[in-house]
């Protein structure tokens, strides 16, 4: 794997995403509000597993993505800030959808 690191900002509108990889694997930083943008991206870089997705807070436009994320890659970590047990959508919601 030549040029690695490497880290791609993705453009998902409000929000935030971000695909870090490197030697060790493939990380995600939050999944934007609709996981569309993240999945494409990840497929056109020919990825097929994601090793640690992050999540920095509960709201929509941080991890709306997620269920289509975990719907199409296998995913090994979710991290999470203690605040998506409570905030206006949490992991739990998620897990319903």
């Amino acid at each position: 794997m030549s040029g690695l690191p490497e880290l791609l900002i993705l453009d998902v509108g409000h929000g935030n995403c971000a695909i870090l990889r490197d030697t060790q694997g493939v990380s995600v930083v939050d999944c934007g509000k609709d996981g569309s943008t993240l999945v494409s991206t990840l497929r056109h870089l020919r990825i097929n597993e994601v090793h640690h997705v992050l999540i920095s807070h509960a709201d929509i436009d941080h991890i709306g993505g997620l269920p289509q994320l975990l719907e199409t890659f296998p995913v090994h970590n979710i991290y999470m800030n203690p605040d998506g047990l409570s905030g206006p959508l949490c992991l739990r919601d998620l897990a319903q959808t």
